[in-house]
C-alpha cells in the first residue's frame, strides 16, 4: 500500500504530519534509554547513524539513506505501526516528517518489492535522504542532525519489555 497521497515509488513525502518508523537494535549503542526531561522513552543517536564504509567497515551493506517505514502505509495496510519490530531485536520508534523537513532533509516512499523471499518484501518501506551527505560535507552538521532526529523520535510503549 502507497503511503497517504501518493502512488508512484521515489515520490517525495511532502506531509510533515506523516510518521516515519525507525527501528533500532535493542542492545549495543541503539538501546533506547528515558530522557531526563520528557520522561520519554526514545533512541541514541546512534539509532539514526547511516552504515558507511568509514564508521562500520564490516557491514554487508552501506545505506543511501535512512531506512524506514511509512505509519500511513502501515495503517492502509492493517499493520500496527510496530510492524517487524516487535520482537527479541529491534525497538521501534516514531519519528515525525515534519522534524525531517525542518533539518532540510527529504522523505521518500521507497519499496522494496520482489525479493527472493517475498516474506522480506516490505511495501511500507522509506528513506531520509540527507544525512548520508552530511556525514560526508560536514561532520559537525552531521552530528547535530542526528542528535536533533533521536530527540524527536519516541519509543513505541509496546516495544519496550
Amino acid at each position: 500500500m502507497p503511503p497517504k497521497g501518493l502512488s508512484t515509488a521515489g515520490e517525495l513525502i511532502a506531509d510533515p504530519a506523516e510518521g516515519l518508523i525507525r527501528r533500532a537494535r535493542r542492545s549495543g549503542t541503539q538501546k533506547y534509554f528515558i530522557d531526563q526531561i520528557t520522561g520519554k522513552a526514545r533512541l541514541p543517536a546512534a539509532a539514526f547513524e547511516p552504515r558507511l564504509p568509514e564508521t562500520r567497515p564490516d557491514a554487508k551493506t552501506t545505506d543511501r539513506y535512512l531506512s524506514v517505514n511509512i505509519l500511513s502505509s502501515l495503517l492502509s495496510a492493517g499493520l500496527p505501526r510496530d510492524w517487524k519490530a516487535n520482537d527479541a531485536k529491534f525497538y521501534a520508534a516514531m519519528l515525525p516528517a515534519a522534524d525531517c523537513h525542518g533539518l532540510s532533509l527529504t522523505v521518500t516512499w521507497e519499496p522494496v518489492t520482489g525479493l527472493p523471499n517475498s516474506s522480506d518484501d516490505n511495501p511500507h518501506h522509506g528513506g531520509i535522504h540527507g544525512v548520508v551527505e552530511l556525514f560526508y560535507a560536514d561532520n559537525e552538521a552531521y552530528e547535530k542532525t542526528i542528535t536533533k532526529l533521536a530527540k524527536a523520535a519516541e519509543v513505541f510503549p509496546e516495544c519496550i519489555l
